[in-house]
C-alpha cells in the first residue's frame, strides 16, 4: 500500500484515521527492529508543515509506539 507524505491537502483531517491493509497484522519498525501489531495509521503533520502517515504498533507487552507508515515492514 502507498504512503503518503505530501504538502498538498488531503481530504482527511489531520490526526485522523486512514485505512492501510495491514491493520491487526504483524509489523516490524525497520530502523529499530521492534515488532508488534498494527493498530492504527493516522495522517499527523511532519516537520516540514505537510502531511505523512504515522503508524502506531503495540508490542508484545502493550506498550505501543509510533513510526512513519513508510518505515515499517510486513511481517512473515
Amino acid at each position: 500500500m502507498e504512503v503518503r507524505e505530501t504538502h498538498d491537502p488531503d481530504p482527511e483531517p489531520l490526526y485522523s484515521s486512514v485505512p492501510h491493509e495491514w491493520l491487526g497484522l504483524a509489523v516490524q519498525d525497520l530502523l529499530s527492529g521492534d515488532t508488534g501489531t498494527l493498530m492504527d495509521v493516522r495522517v499527523e503533520p511532519n516537520q516540514f508543515g505537510g502531511r505523512r502517515d504515522v503508524a502506531y504498533i503495540r508490542q508484545a507487552n502493550g506498550l505501543e509506539f509510533s513510526v512513519p507508515a513508510a518505515q515499517m515492514r510486513r511481517q512473515p
